[in-house]
C-alpha cells in the first residue's frame, strides 16, 4: 500500500519460482492502487498455501527463500532460520489448509461477510487476471495430475516429467525397492551392532575393565588373566 503499487505473479510449482520472465508475458500483472486491497484480501490465503508448499517441496525454508529472493538461494539468512524454529515443513501437512480456511473466515469477518466463500474468491481472481490476460494464456502452464495430486508447471517441465515417468518401468520399482530394503536391512544390523558394542562398554565400565579386547601375549591367557585381576579389585 505504501509503495502504491502491486503485482500479480503466477508460481512454477515444479521449480517453485515466479515466472517473470519476458516470455510469459502480460505477467506479471500490475494491480491498479485502487484494488490492491481488495485483491490482496482475496489472494492472501491461496498465497499462504502457496508459501506452505513451498516449504514443504523443500523440505525446510530454504523453499520459501527462494520463492521471494530465488538470487539469494540455497542461502537461507540467519534470521529466516530462527524465525522458522518449530515449523513444519511437509506437503502433507494438513496444517496448511486449516490455516488458509481460518485466514478466509477471518477475512470474511474483517470485510462484513457472513461466511467465507473460497470458490467465489478464486472466480474473482480469475476475473482480475483475465482483464489483462484476455488470450488465457496464464504463462502457457499445464497442469499435471498424478491420483489426486495436481501441480502447475511450464510445458518444458511438462515434457521433462513426461519422459521421466515414460522410461520408468515396474522393473526399476522392484529394483529401487530392493536396494531400499538391503539399505534397511544393512542399518538394522549396524543399529544392532552399536547396541551390543554400547552394552559391552557399559559391562566393562561396571566392572572396570579398562583394556582393550585383545591384549598382545602368546596365547591370550595373559589378558584374561588382568581382566580378572581388575575385576577382583
Amino acid at each position: 500500500r505504501d509503495a502504491k503499487s502491486a503485482y500479480i505473479y503466477l508460481v512454477d510449482e515444479a521449480s517453485g519460482v515466479p515466472l517473470a520472465d519476458n516470455q510469459y508475458e502480460p505477467y506479471p500483472l500490475s494491480v491498479p492502487e485502487a484494488g490492491i486491497e481488495n485483491i490482496l484480501l482475496k489472494m492472501l490465503p491461496f498465497m499462504h498455501i502457496c508459501c506452505m508448499y513451498a516449504r514443504g517441496s523443500a523440505g525446510g525454508i530454504s523453499g520459501l527463500v527462494k520463492l521471494i529472493f530465488e538470487a539469494a538461494y540455497p542461502h537461507v539468512p540467519p534470521s529466516w532460520n530462527s524465525s522458522a524454529n518449530g515449523l513444519t515443513h511437509r506437503l502433507n501437512d494438513p496444517q496448511s489448509l486449516k490455516e488458509a480456511a481460518y485466514l478466509q473466515d477471518n477475512i470474511a469477518f474483517m470485510t462484513g461477510s457472513k461466511t467465507a466463500d473460497p470458490c467465489g474468491d478464486l472466480l474473482f481472481i480469475r476475473d482480475v487476471m483475465l482483464r489483462r490476460d484476455m488470450a488465457r494464456k496464464f504463462c502457457d502452464m499445464v497442469r499435471i495430475q498424478s491420483a489426486n495430486a495436481t501441480f502447475w508447471t511450464t510445458k518444458e517441465n511438462a515434457e521433462e516429467i513426461q519422459e521421466a515417468t515414460e522410461s520408468y518401468t515396474f522393473r526399476d520399482a522392484l529394483e529401487i525397492q530392493r536396494t531400499l530394503e538391503a539399505k534397511l536391512d544393512k542399518n538394522e544390523m549396524t543399529i544392532k551392532k552399536l547396541e551390543e558394542e554400547i552394552e559391552r562398554l557399559k559391562f566393562h565400565n561396571k566392572m572396570n575393565l579398562t583394556l582393550p579386547d585383545n591384549v598382545d601375549g602368546a596365547d591370550g591367557n595373559e589378558s584374561d588373566d588382568i581382566s580378572e585381576a581388575n575385576a577382583v579389585e
